[in-house]
């Protein structure tokens, strides 16, 4: 049985292709003959029908400018395998391991996470600042290895009292991990590497439902 052939049932009903990643592969058996139902048996040997191209989506931005409230209704919506980095680095953190100890191993925790689930045909939304160039290159790399499609995001918030507030009365409740202060936030300002490749910029000024719509459409998917 082989990812993007058609199949049949044994009436000669043609049932579509076996596909990966955004949709689950569809159950079959090669056993026939009563109890087992409407097996499925292999069709021709043909081109596949449809091909489904995994997604790498980077939802990226300052903290507390609204991206990972838009990635996990993202992630939900279009099934992505979502990974928030602050959820990692709080775990981490429990274990006794500073932010000086933990250094960059969190980007490359989700990183290896990432390529697993590229591997096996899972569509991937990963969640962090994204501070660096070279971390934004190291993921488009890691999804044209894979066969992958990159997809990036970058929230901002135009709105400065949005942001402001919204870092005022963000409450995460990240076991171990210190909320974001205003210093925490200039300090990223001041690290953060512009972006220079092409991705999708959503203002989380705006309304919420407007910018997922937004940002399904330039996935491509169509929601769950």
């Amino acid at each position: 049985m082989w990812l993007g052939e058609s199949f049949r049932s044994l009436d000669g009903t043609v049932l579509g292709p076996m596909t990966r990643g955004l949709n689950n592969p569809r159950v079959s058996s090669d056993r026939e003959g009563a109890g087992f139902g409407n097996a499925l048996v292999p069709g021709p040997l043909l081109s596949p029908i449809i091909s489904i191209v995994s997604l790498l989506v980077v939802m990226s931005g300052l903290p507390g400018v609204g991206k990972s409230a838009i990635a996990r209704e993202l992630a939900l919506r279009c099934s992505l395998f979502y990974v928030e980095l602050d959820l990692l680095e709080a775990a981490l953190f429990r274990q006794g391991i500073s932010g000086d100890q933990l250094g960059w191993a969190g980007y490359e925790m989700i990183t290896t996470l990432a390529a697993n689930n590229l591997a096996i045909g899972n569509s991937v939304l990963l969640d962090a600042v994204t501070w660096t160039t070279a971390i934004r290159q190291t993921w488009s790399e890691l999804a044209a290895h894979q066969g992958a499609q990159f997809r990036p995001i970058e929230v901002i918030c135009s709105d400065h009292r949005v942001h402001r507030e919204r870092l005022e009365q963000r409450c995460r409740d990240f076991e171990g991990l210190p909320e974001t202060s205003r210093a925490d936030v200039q300090h990223a300002i001041e690290r953060y590497e512009p972006w220079t490749g092409e991705r999708l910029i959503l203002d989380s000024s705006g309304p919420k439902e407007a910018l997922i719509t937004e940002a399904v459409e330039y996935l491509g998917l169509s929601p769950s």
